[in-house]
């Protein structure tokens, strides 16, 4: 199924891959299946990007602006189930593993709307994605 997505420029891509790995490493079980998506409709004018919440055991990184009629719209680092207050808790010893500035706010000044496809193997578990049809959006003041 294709789903419109935001991403940020590789630089912030990366922080939140990081954030995936770090959380990893405390489960068991897999976290992540894909690299961090914003399924939305929206059309955005800034982007800012708050530290992670839990919703419904998924680990979010919420966008300013994004909260409607309860729902959380932001970045999903993955699905920790019943164990994502615990990653919460432990977000500043995963602070002092890595230079990287993972879970702080982060801002961006631009950023790209594009269609995401994901496939899901049942039989394997394995998953890939494409990502098409791009286009750059640069903040409004």
């Amino acid at each position: 199924m294709i789903e419109r997505c935001l991403f940020l420029p590789d630089n912030l891509m990366a922080i939140l891959s990081e954030e995936q790995r770090l959380i990893q490493s405390l489960l068991n079980f897999p976290f992540r299946k894909t690299v961090p998506v914003f399924k939305t409709s929206q059309e955005h004018s800034l982007i800012e990007i708050l530290p992670p919440v839990s919703h419904k055991g998924l680990i979010i990184r919420p966008c300013v602006n994004s909260f409607k009629f309860n729902e959380i719209e932001g970045f999903v680092l993955g699905q920790a189930d019943s164990f994502a207050d615990y990653i919460l808790s432990q977000i500043n010893n995963l602070k002092l593993k890595t230079l990287t500035p993972v879970f702080t706010v982060l801002r961006c000044k631009a950023w790209y709307y594009a269609d995401f496809d994901f496939f899901e193997d049942e039989m394997s578990g394995l998953c890939r994605w494409t990502v098409q049809n791009k286009v750059w959006k640069k903040r409004t003041e």
